[in-house]
């Protein structure tokens, strides 16, 4: 009889924290910006390194990354086949506007990011020639990325949809965002960057360092739409699994009867 007691207390006490965030959430109004904000960036806090369990949330910080690609002056292509990115639990949220009728949202944020991991060089050129002095590169090595003060801003459709529950949730669609972005500073890094025998980090790092402005026109759209990617993924993860009346001091539930 004590064992059972002792399995039914410890069970209501994972019960009880399971359910700790969810039940302990702040509703905002929808016409209040500053509070929805504070909701968004104290739930990134939250979520960090250990996710929320309660609603099968992952970890964001480290967020996993695979297969980034982005090509430098149609010449040499950049592979980030595996790495991680960290910083997310960390942005500020600067703005978070909701406007039912139309159903958008407006979202700002602006992080302090770091990504590291393998990358593969590769190209064939003549312009290849003149730079490395070979027709071809085929490079292996460890990059990092650190992004200083970026700022995002995203514009997208909010859309209701209802569950098995009863109970209404948003999601948004990838193909719909607009997307604006701004960085302050941008740091290269890497270690031993091998192009057949030879290590170019040394000659490579300097350069992008000293010319990062120029090399984020030529890298950015790409590689701040996969930044866009990983801001859905995460936004639907979390928002998809919880309902607006958690959060929400209206009822919504006419957007979806």
């Amino acid at each position: 009889m004590f064992v059972l007691k002792l399995v039914l207390v410890a069970c209501a006490v994972l019960v009880k924290c399971d359910a700790a965030f969810v039940d302990t959430l702040t509703k905002c109004s929808i016409q209040n910006d500053e509070c929805l904000s504070n909701f968004y960036e104290s739930s990134l806090r939250k979520i960090g390194s250990v996710g929320i369990p309660e609603i099968n949330m992952p970890p964001i910080d480290p967020y996993k990354i695979t297969n980034v690609t982005v090509k430098v002056l149609d010449v040499v292509t950049v592979t980030m086949t595996d790495g991680v990115l960290r910083g997310l639990s960390k942005c500020k949220s600067l703005k978070y506007h909701m406007d039912l009728k139309k159903r958008t949202v407006v979202q700002e944020f602006v992080c302090n990011l770091s990504i590291i991991g393998n990358i593969v060089i590769e190209g064939s050129s003549p312009a290849v020639q003149g730079i490395f002095g070979a027709p071809s590169i085929d490079g292996v090595g460890t990059g990092k990325v650190k992004l200083e003060k970026l700022f995002f801003r995203f514009d997208f459709p909010l859309i209701p949809f209802k569950k098995e529950d009863g109970e209404v949730y948003f999601k948004i669609l990838n193909k719909n965002i607009k997307y604006k972005y701004d960085v302050k500073k941008v740091i290269f890094e890497a270690e031993k960057l091998m192009v057949g025998s030879e290590d170019i980090s040394k000659v490579v790092i300097p350069y992008l360092n000293n010319n990062y402005e120029i090399m984020l026109q030529i890298i950015g759209p790409e590689f701040f739409k996969k930044g866009k990617d990983i801001f859905v993924d995460v936004y639907n993860m979390f928002i998809g699994r919880i309902s607006t009346k958690n959060y929400l001091s209206e009822n919504l539930s006419y957007l979806v009867d």
